[in-house]
């Protein structure tokens, strides 16, 4: 039988490991990536991707979003949890004002104290406008160039790892070009996504050529309005004038 003393002693060195653990200072870092290469279109939902690394102790707090402005103070914010040598990524959603064009991003804990704080901006381009991304493996890191007369027509890339995780993430988007990207690197919860933002609207162009066959058994499939039998090698551009005939030709913008 456990003498009372034993007892004791052993609830009190718990209660010492519970707040040692409890006490440990985190060391963070926070980037904050806002999505399509910063550009933002006017009265459309807003994308901020979220990295936390953390290389020792413990942090238990909050994720914070301020969108203010000459009329309104909107804050955006999540709970966040992060645990010893690790990393944690987030999508925080905001819906900012048609001519606001920064917004802050705060890391606080459970005193509400902020402990890193970063200031974001983002170009607005018009409602009206037309903005095509490209998913690519790897993000490029400035935006791809294309000039266009009308400065209307805007080009962005994203990775495949900060696709968003809600459809509303793809507010601000007209189409998506689905690049030869490994499919297995979209988690189920962004296909579905991306699959409900279609079905909302949305435009995906999909690039075939000699991996055309990385999309069997895929989510892009389904949604493919032809069945991809093989793929064939062409000598020359004009070897395509056989299919002339069926081909789609328009003048007209993206919309």
């Amino acid at each position: 039988m456990n003498s009372p003393k034993l007892i004791h002693i052993i609830l009190f060195s718990l209660l010492i490991t519970i707040f040692h653990c409890e006490s440990l200072s985190a060391n963070l870092e926070m980037q904050v990536f806002p999505a399509y290469n910063n550009y933002h279109k006017q009265s459309k939902w807003l994308s901020l991707y979220i990295e936390l690394k953390n290389t020792s102790g413990n942090f238990d707090g909050k994720l914070v979003v301020e969108s203010q402005s000459a009329n309104n103070n909107l804050i955006y914010s999540t709970q966040i949890s992060i645990f010893g040598n690790t990393k944690k990524a987030k999508y925080l959603y905001v819906y900012p004002e048609a001519s606001q064009t920064l917004i802050s991003v705060k890391l606080k804990d459970k005193q509400d104290k902020s402990i890193i704080e970063k200031n974001m901006r983002f170009d607005v381009i018009s409602s009206d406008a037309r903005l095509v991304t490209f998913i690519k493996q790897v993000e490029d890191a400035q935006r791809p160039f294309i000039s266009n007369d009308d400065g209307q027509l805007y080009f962005s890339t994203i990775s495949a790892e900060k696709l968003p995780d809600e459809w509303k993430g793809y507010d601000p988007v007209n189409a998506i070009f689905l690049g030869n990207i490994s499919l297995n690197s979209i988690s189920d919860k962004k296909e579905k996504a991306l699959v409900n933002w279609l079905y909302n609207g949305g435009t995906l162009i999909v690039s075939g050529g000699i991996n055309a066959q990385r999309f069997d058994d895929t989510f892009v499939e389904k949604l493919l309005p032809v069945e991809i039998s093989g793929t064939q090698i062409v000598d020359s551009i004009k070897s395509l004038n056989i299919y002339k005939s069926k081909m789609v030709v328009s003048s007209s913008r993206l919309r």
